[in-house]
């Protein structure tokens, strides 16, 4: 660090005192492992006392003190840039975790409703509900479920998608049935 050299030790002090401080406080705004950055913000902040007090020493810009100085600013620049790689993570770690539980709650949620379907078409089936009725208050609950409206009109479209995909499906089955006996003869 030839660049330091040039600049007074009482300098030095000041701006170290500050990025010190600036770390410390910037280390309990971390939310990952906030213990951790807790302990590091406490020595940190022990720190600075020792500076302001080097800074009314005259220390006669000694080699000695210019060396344990650059040192310990690279520590700091080193912890300060830790400090602001995880505040920033933190963030984006908050939010996911937020998203993974959301997304678990509703997984829960749907997973009972899932649940409570299946509970009810059993039920129906032991008691022998075979009914129009039955059967169109269990398109209803099932329409619910994925969140789809419950109007007739689109449980009607929905319905008529699922037998033409159905008809599709044995057609096509049909159709390889029909080449498969052709190839064996």
């Amino acid at each position: 660090m030839l660049g330091l050299e040039l600049i007074p030790i009482g300098t030095i002090l000041t701006v170290l005192n500050s990025q010190v401080v600036k770390t410390a406080n910037a280390a309990i705004d971390v939310v990952i492992d906030k213990e951790s950055f807790k302990v590091l913000s406490k020595h940190l902040l022990d720190i600075a006392p020792v500076l302001k007090e080097l800074q009314l020493q005259d220390l006669n810009e000694s080699e000695a003190a210019r060396v344990t100085l650059e040192s310990l600013e690279s520590d700091v620049k080193k912890a300060n840039n830790l400090v602001e790689m995880y505040r920033n993570r933190g963030r984006f770690y908050l939010l996911v975790n937020r998203l993974q539980n959301e997304l678990q709650t509703v997984e829960f949620e749907a997973s009972q409703s899932q649940l409570q379907i299946i509970d009810k078409l059993n039920h129906g089936i032991r008691e022998k509900k075979l009914d129009q009725a039955f059967a169109n208050d269990m398109l209803e609950e099932i329409a619910r479920a994925v969140g789809m409206p419950v109007e007739p009109s689109e449980i009607s479209k929905e319905l008529a998608s699922i037998r033409q995909e159905r008809e599709e499906a044995a057609t096509r089955k049909e159709r390889t049935g029909f080449i498969f006996f052709r190839a064996d003869h």
